[in-house]
């Protein structure tokens, strides 16, 4: 799980912001967790039939089954554990689950495809964060909410919920750099084309704290 009480001395979190980062990993985390996995399949499913209706070239797929007569040669949801990232992350990661997009289709359609499958994840992240305010922010005195959890997408093709926060320097009042907490990322891993079991990308999701 996150590490948190290293994060916190060595960010500098002031107590109601700390108090929340804990009060999410203790309380809420795992439910969040579970429901980030089911939304997400159900997305994910859905999307991976609705693409997979798309008709790869016939070349492209003559070349794919070159390499491996059994290859992926559409669109598919898998919901196996699955180590990505290597190299990528400091520590090994396993994607919890995954959409699988054939190098059958050319570069381009696979990066369409792939938007697609991003977007539907902020979606989903988005609806969770909105869902769970309890989790996901602090109760001011004013009686407003303020939420420390945030949805990112980025242009290096990820998806992110992070706990991110502006501090305020104790001397100067002034606003200081974002303390940012990535909890949960949807990435990519691009496969590679003269392989012969990586013919295709994958759009997976991984729990960032493990």
């Amino acid at each position: 799980m996150l590490n948190l009480r290293n994060f916190i001395l060595k960010e500098e979190i002031k107590s109601s912001h700390a108090a929340k980062l804990i009060d999410y990993q203790d309380n809420f985390h795992d439910d969040i967790l579970d429901d980030l996995i089911s939304d997400l399949s159900a997305s994910w499913k859905s999307l991976a039939e609705e693409l997979n209706q798309t008709d790869a070239p016939e070349n492209r797929v003559e070349f794919v089954k070159s390499k491996n007569p059994d290859a992926l040669l559409g669109v598919e949801f898998d919901s196996k554990d699955v180590p990505v990232g290597l190299g990528r992350f400091n520590k090994p990661k396993s994607s919890l689950v995954s959409v699988k997009i054939s190098h059958a289709y050319s570069r381009e359609t696979r990066k369409r495809m792939i938007k697609k499958v991003l977007a539907e994840a902020k979606s989903v992240f988005e609806k969770v964060l909105s869902k769970n305010k309890k989790a996901f922010s602090i109760k001011m005195n004013s009686g407003n909410y303020q939420t420390l959890f945030h949805v990112k997408m980025s242009d290096d093709e990820t998806v992110k919920l992070q706990f991110k926060t502006l501090e305020r320097d104790k001397k100067s009042g002034a606003f200081t750099d974002e303390v940012i907490k990535t909890i949960f990322i949807v990435g990519v891993e691009h496969g590679k084309e003269s392989s012969k079991s990586k013919q295709f990308d994958r759009v997976f999701f991984i729990d960032y704290t493990q």
